[in-house]
């Protein structure tokens, strides 16, 4: 048992120690953080996968988030202006990046995940 849990670290200290090669952050505000990212990570991919309006808004509004930071989340039109706004900083990013994000739709995403990440 000694010598099983002693490999187990060493093995977790070799893998803390590589760099990674993918990090994903869906957080619903990260829209806002493309210009932040970008200074970050100059040659990093920042890709925004959007989905038909409808079903963003929905699943925001069916997901039962903790109180707090999501209560707009409970309303329609709350989550109706914050999709509107939402396009908007997306439009601007792509004025003042232009082509540092890459687009992809969602719908498109699940129907061919192998040709869309090969």
């Amino acid at each position: 048992i000694i010598d099983a849990n002693t490999n187990s670290e060493e093995d977790l200290s070799s893998e803390r120690a590589q760099e990674p090669t993918r990090f994903v952050d869906k957080m619903l505000s990260n829209y806002m953080n493309v210009g932040f990212i970008h200074l970050l990570f100059p040659n990093a991919l920042i890709l925004h996968v959007a989905r038909e309006p409808m079903d963003s808004i929905f699943s925001a509004f069916k997901h039962d988030f903790p109180p707090g930071g999501f209560d707009y989340t409970s309303e329609f039109s709350s989550l109706a202006r914050l999709y509107h706004g939402y396009r908007d900083v997306m439009e601007h990013w792509d004025k003042v990046l232009p082509g540092r994000v890459t687009h992809i739709r969602y719908e498109d995403l699940v129907k061919d995940l192998p040709g869309m990440a090969p």
